[in-house]
């Protein structure tokens, strides 16, 4: 009956059923050793490839720039990147509009930035959606940890005649990233400054560099560019400045330690249109934006 059943010849082994409980467990040990080879060959995790490729070479520039007699805080520094996790990073440009967002864990928190810029950082932008022209800002940012805002900013490039409703606005809540980083390490890096620049180099999208002034990180427009090299040239290779030379020479953002009235998270949701489910949601709105400069052209932007 079986015979019938196959196509072919029937074969007949001649392994006791011992033997063959040694070869099968001959197979498993090699199948296992495979997997342990290929499993040694696995490219790095995706928050290693992000931060390696993308946000180390400016660290490692930022890095390099520090004085040199602050050994503890450059330790310090390390111990804290060493730290860093990213957990996600995507870029959504709609039409003149660019949403970049990272996600990622630092000294065990959960930290969320976004950061919405205007293609254009010298003409004002406009929002028509009501039938009239609004104003929106031309870059906002904003850095959430465990749910708590503790850094955002908006900046407007607009006329004279509108700064009653553009008001360039920034709020660092210097209290709460004391408590996150500790005073003792914040002395150790001498001052907060350090730690918005490191914040910085972590979050600012290299791709918007020409509002690093706009921004509380006090980081020059060509450190914040710095997203990718060829060539990484280790920390140990790099000679750090002499302890009385200065990082950088940038634009300090005047600070306030409580928030405006007009600078919460709901309203930088709502005037960058910051959201990602709210993004999705509005792909099939039409939503005309125009700036001045396409104004001049007859052009306009829509916002999907």
């Amino acid at each position: 009956m079986m015979e019938a059943m196959l196509a072919g010849s029937m074969c007949f082994s001649s392994l006791e059923p011992e033997d063959l409980e040694e070869f099968s467990s001959e197979e498993e040990s090699t199948i296992n050793q495979q997997e342990e080879n290929s499993a040694g060959n696995d490219l790095p995790s995706d928050e290693h490839v992000v931060r390696d490729k993308y946000i180390r070479p400016r660290f490692e520039q930022w890095y390099s720039q520090q004085a040199c007699g602050n050994s503890e805080g450059r330790d310090l520094l390390l111990e804290m990147w060493n730290m860093l996790v990213i957990s996600n990073r995507y870029v959504l440009e709609e039409s003149s509009e660019r949403h970049y967002h990272l996600e990622f864990f630092l000294v065990g928190m959960q930290c969320s930035y976004l950061q919405v810029s205007q293609a254009d950082p010298s003409s004002p932008t406009w929002d028509t959606q009501a039938g009239c022209f609004e104003p929106i800002p031309n870059v906002t940012a904003q850095l959430d940890v465990d749910g708590e805002t503790v850094i955002a900013c908006r900046h407007f490039t607009a006329p004279i005649s509108m700064q009653e409703k553009t008001e360039n606005t920034c709020f660092v809540d210097e209290h709460r990233l004391t408590g996150i980083f500790g005073s003792d390490n914040i002395l150790k890096l001498r001052g907060m400054e350090t730690v918005l620049q490191f914040i910085g180099v972590i979050c600012a999208d290299a791709d918007s560099f020409f509002y690093a002034d706009s921004l509380p990180f006090t980081l020059s427009s060509e450190l914040v560019k710095v997203a990718e090299v060829a060539e990484v040239i280790t920390l140990a290779e790099r000679k750090p400045p002499p302890d009385d030379e200065p990082s950088s020479k940038v634009k300090k953002q005047p600070v306030t330690s409580k928030p405006p009235p007009d600078v919460g998270t709901s309203k930088l949701r709502t005037t960058g249109s910051i959201g990602v489910k709210a993004r999705s949601a509005a792909k099939t709105d039409d939503r005309g934006k125009t700036s001045s400069h396409a104004q001049r052209r007859g052009s306009s932007h829509g916002r999907r």
